[in-house]
């Protein structure tokens, strides 16, 4: 089997467009060369130009003209590195790695004199930046804003990949819905989640739970890490899931009642956040703003609720990320473009921060309003 028959990849008509893209912005700005860094808390970027998805720290650097070359940190992951990316030179780091990606730049022809950087304020760690601009004396632009706006709007390749990965999520709310019952602990949940995707070929992008009683709540929305708290008839599993296919995710979020019908509280936080989620959903297009998207969620504290978390945003840790009109989240101003990717998480809490749900889905802004890529329904499971 080729590279290729083991490992998904974008059509060459993709990657070109993204490269002519980026070498007209070094173009513009007058680079000679972009470096790019990733790893495994900031893999977006290199996955975009690469098809490699970092697991350890990752540079690239992309000349204006000529083959671009991808430092790896280890050794052992060559071949397969090489397997699942689009670039032909992919190279060691070795053991200083700042003396190995400054003696690449100082051997370059012809030599350079200004480089563009992708990822300076979000990732680039500061110290060996520092010393490579130290050891070469270069010109720095950061294209970082302008490759990002780039990025956020998607092709029609790239959707079908967050296509994917909504539907692998989709894999972790029907498990929940077969198995959850009274007993598991938030562990076993959690269980329940990877085990619908993995083989499927998807990868871990969150899974998020918290478990709560219904009639004495004490937890308003997923955490971040399980914990050991067991389910018991009467409790609440709210969540927030992301499974990804090779880089693209796509979240939602549902609330699965344990053993018994949501309470009356419990249904109407549920109303008011699928009002809320309906109403922006249909501001998901073209030309609106996100204020548009703040007054459509006035519904929750019209409710009577307040909200915890933002109340949408890009994926992939893109923007716009917002609050309520009241929330302690900025109401950054941006307009939307066709084709962006957007996930809605109205979370509407109780004002003393106890009780609360979160229910939404990723979409992609249309002329017509936001179109839900996921096919679970929105429902209150209740799991017996």
């Amino acid at each position: 089997m080729t590279a290729s028959d083991l490992f998904p990849r974008f059509s060459e008509k993709e990657f070109e467009r993204r490269y002519t893209h980026l070498r007209g912005m070094m173009k513009q700005q007058n680079v000679d060369f972009v470096l790019v860094y990733g790893n495994s808390a900031g893999t977006a970027n290199i996955n975009y130009l690469t098809q490699y998805l970092p697991r350890s720290p990752a540079w690239l650097i992309i000349p204006n003209e000529g083959e671009s070359s991808l430092y790896v940190h280890f050794f052992n992951h060559l071949d397969n590195i090489r397997a699942c990316s689009i670039i032909n030179d992919v190279r060691w780091l070795g053991g200083k790695p700042v003396s190995t990606l400054v003696q690449h730049v100082q051997q370059m022809n012809p030599r350079p004199h200004r480089m563009g950087v992708i990822g300076l304020a979000s990732s680039i760690p500061y110290g060996q930046f520092k010393e490579i601009l130290d050891k070469t004396n270069l010109e720095v632009v950061d294209l970082s804003k302008d490759f990002l706006n780039h990025r956020i709007v998607k092709t029609n390749e790239e959707i079908e990949w967050h296509r994917k990965g909504a539907e692998l999520t989709d894999l972790t709310f029907m498990a929940l819905e077969k198995d959850l019952r009274p007993g598991l602990n938030e562990y076993e949940a959690t269980t329940l989640i990877q085990q619908a995707y993995l083989p499927q070929g998807g990868f871990p992008g969150i899974h998020f739970v918290s478990a709560t009683s219904m009639h004495e709540p004490d937890r308003q929305v997923p955490w971040q890490f399980p914990s050991a708290r067991i389910l018991e008839k009467g409790f609440v599993l709210n969540t927030e899931i992301t499974a990804t296919y090779w880089g693209y995710g796509s979240q939602a979020h549902r609330p699965f009642a344990v053993g018994e019908e949501p309470t009356a509280l419990y249904k109407k936080l549920y109303e008011a956040a699928f009002e809320a989620y309906s109403k922006i959903a249909k501001t998901l297009r073209p030309g609106n703003t996100t204020k548009d998207i703040m007054e459509a969620s006035d519904v929750i504290e019209e409710a009577g609720f307040t909200t915890c978390d933002s109340l949408v945003h890009g994926v992939a840790v893109t923007p716009p990320e917002m609050g309520t009109r009241n929330s302690v989240y900025p109401l950054p101003e941006m307009t939307l473009k066709e084709n962006m990717v957007i996930t809605i998480q109205p979370n509407p809490t109780t004002k003393d921060q106890k009780a609360g749900v979160q229910v939404g889905s990723t979409l992609i802004v249309r002329p017509n309003g936001g179109e839900d890529i996921h096919n679970y329904p929105f429902k209150f499971v209740v799991c017996k």
